[in-house]
């Protein structure tokens, strides 16, 4: 009798089993499909946990990153909404808001003119601002690792290999920019970007002119 519970039992744990293997089968991605529970570990083009880029990737604008750190900040040289996204035209004065990476490495002052589609950034540079390629590489896939390799790749001569952990990022199309001190001005899309260098810091003024019509 005992031996006929047991063998019942293991049928049973079997079926169990197999029952399970079944439905973890159904998850199986054909060829040419995409999970939606599968979500790019990219910080710069995906859904990476600790990256803003997925929040800051709703608006138009021009943003600035830690690289070591990936801290990612809006100029503020427009306003949006959080919740919807969208501009907001009624907002007056200006915005200043301060952030600080830690001991030796960089900070950013960022006051924004929203009214004037005007934005200032002030960035000071410790020494532990060179861009510390392995923790990047740990964040990004291969096609966004390759963007900051070619941002600094045709400058490698210049810098002797080091380059400041700093750069400007546009949200709309995930474009990053050199903040290396030949780097004086931008035109990214509708933003005209001027950049000032001191010995370790740079002041970058950002404009949002579009193309004038009638």
């Amino acid at each position: 009798m005992k031996k006929k519970i047991c063998f019942l039992a293991y049928l049973l744990v079997c079926c169990l089993l197999y029952g399970c293997q079944t439905k973890a089968s159904l998850s199986i991605i054909s060829d040419g499909e995409e999970s939606a529970n599968v979500s790019n570990d990219c910080a710069l083009c995906g859904k990476r946990g600790d990256s803003l880029m997925g929040y800051y990737r709703r608006f138009d604008s021009i943003g600035i990153i830690c690289l070591n750190k990936w801290g990612i900040s809006d100029s503020q040289v427009r306003c949006y909404d959080e919740d919807s996204g969208k501009e907001i035209f009624e907002q007056s004065g200006n915005s200043t808001i301060f952030t600080s990476y830690g001991e030796g490495e960089c900070t950013f002052i960022i006051r924004g003119m929203h009214e004037r589609g005007i934005a200032e950034i002030d960035v000071n540079y410790g020494e532990k601002s060179v861009i510390d390629w392995e923790r990047l590489s740990e964040r990004l896939c291969s096609e966004c690792l390759e963007k900051f390799e070619n941002m600094t790749g045709k400058e490698a001569d210049l810098a002797d290999g080091q380059f400041k952990d700093v750069c400007l990022v546009d949200f709309k199309t995930g474009e990053v920019y050199s903040l290396e001190d030949w780097h004086t001005w931008y035109m990214i899309r509708d933003y005209y970007v001027m950049i000032d260098y001191g010995d370790d810091n740079a002041h970058i003024t950002i404009f949002y002119a579009p193309v004038r019509k009638e």
